[in-house]
């Protein structure tokens, strides 16, 4: 299942400008799909004619045996 569920108004404008940012600044990595659309990520209303609500869903993929903070601090 997943872990947070969110629903809320397809209003995103006052996040379009962090949005862009976070893009350009290519922190969206392999995820090509983040940047497809350009700006209509921050406008489902336009990606989707009618769309009246965006529903987002997260899920983690991080194992919880993970030991990332140890391997982190290995300098080897």
């Amino acid at each position: 299942g997943f872990q947070k569920v969110g629903i809320c108004d397809v209003d995103l404008s006052e996040h379009e400008a962090a949005l862009q940012k976070w893009l350009d600044a290519g922190y969206h990595g392999s995820m090509d799909w983040m940047a497809r659309h350009g700006m209509m990520r921050a406008r489902p209303h336009e990606l989707l004619p009618g769309t009246v609500r965006v529903i987002s869903v997260r899920m983690d993929y991080l194992p919880p045996e993970a030991q990332f903070a140890s391997n982190l601090a290995n300098k080897s």
